[in-house]
């Protein structure tokens, strides 16, 4: 074969990441595994000429350490990189010869003048930079050279700045003004984001992620103003969070905004405390027409809840709500929202506290549901506990024992007590069992199994939700958009492979 097009086409579609467990690699990520092309190089001249670029397009030092590849091969064949992930300082030779880089990590390495030279070289080709600022770098004069080789860029259109302390509002612009194309912004474990005086011409950024703590940022606020096209923000929503600053300035500045999501989720409840009711209302009113909302509150007040639906009920498609409250007019507003959303897909509403009564569960579906694209629902909160329980009740079955001691009338009386209680609730679990099989017979009759790994046999929660689940799984086998429900930690039932 001497085509050089089905040549290359054949190389781009031999894989060299591969899954860990098909190369019984204990790592997270895939796995570098170049054997079968670098076979395809040795096939013949054209065969190494046209697959080389391609084996060593993507550079990562560290998935590639196992094969410890020698420096100066590394050096002689940088020219093919368009990928670099750097994680390692002894890895990289210098200077590496890539002009045609399009992603860019590095991720603490102390060899700055290696990277800012490789960023001036590639500043025409560079669409994604990612990069870890080790503290070494956190002085006036290396920040300066680190700012001055990231406003050389051009083209980027993705940019991740972690650990970038000491900078202004107007080194940020100055970097976005450069690259028009630039798109989406992230400062990750920012510090001392500081506001610039004077204005700043705006920026083209539709996503932002300000992962940082508010009080050490109080450039954030100021950012927001100078982009008017963004769609999407995620941020620290926390009880430090400056809802009303923020509404205002998302409001009167970014009349596109789709979507807005916390960084913390439920980590709310323990860093910092959850955002009060009324700085959630600021943050639902910033903008008119919301896609996807994502937020941690105490409760699902009526008042949030009318919020949302005044202003986002016809445009909502994903719901995320971390709550850590058990007022019970939250599982209404979760109702209300099922509703009255007809483009929802997703609606996820997680209650840390597990107080909800499995009794208030019922008005979950005491309103029709308008929402026929509705993909996947989860609803955990409730305080699954048998108000008769006794620890008693745990004891084994079998005849209790009272070594050197004359049972007495009364005790007798207790212990033939116990036994006739426990004998009750075993019926009663038995009784379950058989209700909850019966129940699992209705799902797979119309297309549904419980998700792999959860209980098919809760028997002791069933009996506290059987009532709702069956409700709501009526509503859901008339829904052919469904897909996965979750009600409770252990009731996770999901539409069966071939199922339509």
């Amino acid at each position: 074969m001497d085509s050089p097009d089905i040549i290359r086409r054949i190389g781009w579609h031999i894989p060299l990441w591969v899954n860990p467990l098909y190369h019984r690699a204990f790592q997270a990520g895939p796995v570098f595994y170049p054997m079968l092309l670098i076979n395809c190089i040795k096939v013949s001249r054209l065969w190494r000429q046209i697959m080389t670029p391609i084996l060593w397009e993507m550079f990562d030092d560290q998935a590639m350490a196992h094969y410890k590849i020698p420096p100066h091969i590394v050096q002689a064949q940088s020219h093919h990189f368009r990928f670099l992930h750097v994680t390692c300082n002894e890895s990289i030779p210098h200077p590496l010869k890539s002009q045609h880089l399009r992603r860019l990590v590095i991720a603490n390495c102390e060899q700055l003048e290696t990277f800012i030279d490789l960023i001036r070289r590639n500043s025409n080709s560079l669409t994604t930079v990612e990069w870890h600022v080790p503290d070494s770098a956190n002085t006036p004069l290396k920040k300066e050279l680190i700012q001055y080789s990231l406003e050389t860029l051009t083209k980027l259109e993705s940019l991740n700045l972690s650990r970038w302390h000491h900078c202004s509002v107007g080194q940020i612009t100055r970097i976005a003004v450069n690259n028009p194309g630039l798109k989406e912004l992230r400062l990750s474990e920012t510090k001392n984001l500081e506001q610039s005086p004077g204005r700043h011409p705006s920026i083209n950024i539709t996503h932002l992620e300000l992962n940082g703590q508010w009080e050490d940022n109080p450039g954030f606020i100021q950012l927001v103003k100078y982009c008017p096209k963004l769609e999407s923000i995620m941020f620290w929503a926390d009880a430090s969070c400056p809802a009303r600053a923020l509404s205002k300035n998302l409001r009167e500045n970014c009349p596109n905004l789709k979507s807005i999501e916390s960084l913390n989720g439920d980590m709310a409840f323990c860093i910092g405390g959850a955002p009060t009711v009324k700085a959630v209302l600021q943050i639902v009113r910033a903008s008119r027409g919301l896609a996807r909302f994502d937020f941690p509150m105490n409760d699902l007040t009526v008042d949030i809840c009318d919020a949302l639906l005044e202003l986002h009920a016809d445009t909502l498609e994903t719901i995320q709500l971390y709550l850590d409250g058990s007022d019970h007019n939250s599982l209404m507003g979760i109702n209300r929202i099922l509703s009255s959303c007809p483009n929802l897909t997703s609606l996820a509403v997680n209650n840390d506290q597990d107080e909800w009564s499995p009794e208030d569960a019922g008005v979950l579906t005491a309103e029709p549901w308008n929402c026929p694209k509705l993909k996947t629902w989860e609803v955990t909160g409730f305080s699954l506990f048998d108000e008769d329980y006794d620890e008693e009740d745990e004891y084994s079955d079998e005849e209790d024992e009272i070594d050197g001691e004359e049972l007495d009338e009364k005790t007798m009386h207790g212990l033939e007590s116990r036994a006739a209680r426990r004998a009750r609730i075993k019926a009663n679990n038995a009784r379950e069992e058989e209700t909850f099989k019966a129940f699992l017979d209705k799902l797979r009759s119309h297309g549904w199994t419980v998700k792999d790994g959860y209980p098919t046999h809760p028997a002791n929660d069933w009996k506290f939700l059987n009532v709702v689940i069956e409700s709501v799984m009526d509503r859901v086998f008339t829904m052919p958009e469904m897909n996965a429900i979750l009600l409770g930690r252990d009731f996770f039932f999901v539409k069966s492979a071939g199922a339509s």
